[in-house]
């Protein structure tokens, strides 16, 4: 997956498509005729990449209002850069991402995609919302999508955490193979040619790291590279973490690891939470005025006594006349 140079607008080809026609099993929810009518109606601005850097805020700039992406086939890569970390995520056909927010973030996070397989995508913007009103299902399908990816990203993010890389490719290999593999005698074949920088994005670890433990995987069987790029992946390796998984069981000690804030109190009838939060301060902030004012009276009561004793003294020893 080499990049290639920025491609320009001119590069980009754009069309209009029916969305059921780029993804039909969108329309599943729908009766057949209810289908082919969001068919006909459901028009969204397509476009066909080559392989290369992408810049999105060029395609988004040519939607209108646009709220996300589908898939529609082909394979991008999506980077989120932090220092110099790279965590990255592959999308394949159907996924459905929202556009990235430009709104300032604390942690100073960038993110750039590539098209890693000659791709085609869909501009999901307010021309689709006529549709979405008319057929709802339409809607919920979309946002089923997006909640597969979200477990997706949650699932890699497991993955990251695991002890040993090996199980962190086996594991990644297992993700993918829902999506790119076939069924073989011999196990099962991912069709996505990956480097080993690649795949030590997508499960956190340095690339020699992982070039080493595809030397392990390979000579046990677990996971072999075919001449063709494309990966074999065991199923007894599979089984290994899937039998690992359903042994692992919660701790006393994970109970630990996040501390809760204490239950606030119940609020009266009629004030929200916010007010009895400002109320809290209100009556810190004057209990505080009240010791310093207390401590403040002191002191001018030691200053008097003070002063009355000087003067005491000084009448007794002054001579009679």
């Amino acid at each position: 997956m080499t990049g290639s140079p920025q491609r320009s607008d001119d590069d980009v080809r754009v069309r209009a498509a029916r969305l059921l026609d780029l993804d039909p099993d969108l329309g599943l929810l729908l009766s057949p005729s209810a289908a082919e009518e969001a068919r006909r109606h459901a028009v969204v601005p397509a476009f066909e990449l080559a392989s290369g850097p992408l810049d999105v805020r060029a395609l988004v700039a040519r939607g209108l209002h646009p709220f996300g992406t589908l898939v529609a086939d082909g394979l991008l890569v999506r980077d989120v850069v932090l220092g110099q970390t790279v965590a990255s995520e592959l999308l394949g056909p159907g996924d459905v991402v929202a556009l990235d927010s430009d709104d300032p973030a604390l942690v100073p996070m960038t993110v750039r995609w590539a098209v890693a397989e000659q791709a085609t995508i869909a501009l999901l913007d307010d021309r689709l919302l006529p549709a979405l009103r008319a057929w709802p299902e339409l809607g919920r399908a979309l946002l089923q999508r997006s909640m597969q990816r979200a477990a997706r990203v949650e699932a890699q993010r497991a993955i990251s955490q695991l002890a040993r890389v090996e199980d962190r490719l086996v594991a990644l290999f297992g993700m993918l193979a829902d999506r790119f593999a076939r069924m073989t005698p011999a196990g099962l074949v991912i069709s996505v040619s990956l480097t080993h920088a690649m795949l030590g994005r997508l499960v956190g670890a340095r690339r020699p790291t992982v070039s080493l433990a595809l030397k392990a995987l390979a000579e046990d069987g677990s996971v072999v590279r075919r001449e063709d790029g494309s990966w074999l992946l065991s199923v007894r390796a599979l089984e290994a973490i899937a039998s690992a998984t359903e042994e692992a069981g919660p701790t006393r000690a994970e109970a630990a690891l996040v501390i809760l804030p204490a239950e606030p109190a119940a609020a009266p009838h009629g004030v929200s939470a916010t007010e009895i939060v400002h109320l809290g301060d209100r009556i810190a902030a004057m209990r505080e005025a009240a010791v310093a004012m207390m401590a403040r009276s002191e002191m001018a009561a030691e200053r008097a006594r003070h002063l009355r004793s000087r003067a005491l003294a000084a009448r007794t020893s002054r001579p009679a006349s």
